[in-house]
């Protein structure tokens, strides 16, 4: 009996979901038993497409594209392309239109919290996120030029690993780019583009443009 109550209330909660998203229960439900069957507690939208997911590793849960927001319309395609490693310790949300590309060598770690889309994530060498952290809309955290760039003759590095912080706020339309660490409680500007490490005490954004942010707030 206890198994049917708790299969009965996970199709409930999955209806609900599709509803409050505009989506076609059943195959939510579908997608997420074949999911489940290869070991995945990934909950997603219809047109969600996850390449690689023998490298995709779920703590908790992981829930794709059925949390409704304005700026997504049903017919938006959310893409994970996963050939390195991707980790979510806890219970995330990934909101419908993402695109995440995680490369081979590349490992991207995500503690509880949320993503808006349509917002890009591209990892070449390392990304880690903490627990209690919210990317709004149409953000890009990209670790990597994607290129190689030369200065004064001598090549630059293409990559290195971004780093943020527990209950960090990363405001709409934000670009985070390589090498940056920014501290837990940070608030990070709507437009900002941040191309190197947060000051400890005043929590500054080093990149251009610069735009000053609060910290020591928790986002619940």
């Amino acid at each position: 009996m206890g198994v049917a109550r708790a299969g009965i209330s996970y199709v409930a909660a999955l209806r609900r979901l599709s509803r409050d998203a505009d989506e076609i229960w059943p195959a939510v439900l579908l997608r997420s038993l074949l999911y489940r069957a290869a070991g995945r507690r990934i909950t997603a939208h219809a047109r969600c497409v996850i390449r690689g997911l023998r490298n995709v590793e779920v703590g908790e849960s992981l829930e794709i594209g059925l949390r409704y927001r304005g700026n997504t319309h049903r017919w938006d395609r959310t893409f994970l392309n996963v050939r390195g490693t991707l980790v979510f310790r806890r219970h995330y949300a990934i909101g419908r239109g993402c695109r995440f590309d995680i490369q081979k060598g590349g490992h991207a770690s995500f503690g509880g919290g949320f993503v808006n889309g349509p917002t890009t994530v591209v990892v070449t060498n390392r990304l880690d996120v903490g627990d209690g952290t919210i990317i709004g809309w149409a953000c890009q955290i990209m670790d990597t030029d994607l290129h190689r760039v030369v200065d004064a003759g001598s090549s630059r590095p293409t990559s290195a690993p971004i780093s943020i912080g527990d209950h960090v706020w990363i405001g709409a339309g934000a670009i985070v780019l390589k090498g940056v660490t920014i501290p837990s409680g940070c608030v990070v500007g709507a437009g900002s583009v941040v191309t190197s490490a947060f000051d400890e005490e005043c929590c500054l954004i080093a990149g251009n443009p610069a735009r000053v942010v609060k910290r020591g707030i928790r986002w619940e």
